[in-house]
């Protein structure tokens, strides 16, 4: 709808990883997709429970909040817009009101030519929960940054968005310094723990490596 990208909440994970359009223009959202649970799974599952559950290691709600994505919440009188960032307020905890339905996710055209990317780590390839994930977006403008947003997944009790980090990114070439003190302030930002997934201290390391290795491959784009 105009500069908007609308996805209906029963959009399944696997009509998400399989859109052609959506490939174009927001790939970041149909490869977190494509990595959810199988065929089956994604079958079945859909963008909306995949937002409604509130799981910090969700696969989708990365992706959606680097797309800086609102949620259309509707009763029967009237509807309002919630940034996703605002839904979320711990695991399976949220602000959708007992009377209130998601009904779609909203989120701004993006830009051509713009560098998506969607990292998980879990126990296997396939079939398993994120221990942590990534969600990358960026565009190139000469020689520097432009449009950066990263969030994470499964770090904290909540996704979350590394907005120092980006601001660190923001207008700057990828070198070496740089990329030190995004890493910093990315780690900064998350809360992880030790549960029967992972510890603490393999995802802060892992996040370290998973964003120095985003930020590489901007260099090749």
């Amino acid at each position: 709808e105009g500069d908007e990208i609308v996805v209906g909440a029963m959009a399944t994970h696997e009509e998400i990883a399989r859109s052609l359009f959506l490939r174009r223009l927001a790939p970041v959202l149909c490869d977190a997709a494509a990595e959810i649970g199988s065929v089956q799974i994604r079958e079945r599952g859909t963008i909306g429970g995949n937002v409604v559950n509130a799981s910090p290691a969700a696969d989708l709600v990365p992706p959606l909040q680097v797309l800086d994505a609102k949620l259309v919440l509707r009763t029967g009188t009237g509807e309002r817009r919630l940034p996703i960032e605002l839904f979320a307020q711990g695991p399976k905890a949220t602000q959708l009101r007992p009377d209130e339905l998601l009904v779609e996710v909203r989120f701004p055209r993006p830009l051509p030519a713009e560098i998506h990317l969607f990292q998980k780590v879990g126990a296997r390839r396939a079939l398993a929960c994120a221990k942590i994930s990534l969600a990358f977006r960026a565009r190139v403008d000469g020689d520097v940054l432009r449009g950066v947003r990263l969030a994470w997944g499964a770090v904290a009790p909540t996704v979350v968005r590394a907005r120092q980090a980006e601001a660190i990114l923001e207008g700057s070439a990828v070198r070496a310094d740089v990329v030190a003190r995004a890493v910093e302030a990315a780690v900064a930002a998350i809360s992880p723990i030790d549960d029967v997934r992972s510890t603490a201290w393999y995802r802060r390391t892992t996040c370290a490596a998973l964003l120095r290795r985003a930020l590489g491959a901007t260099l090749l784009a």
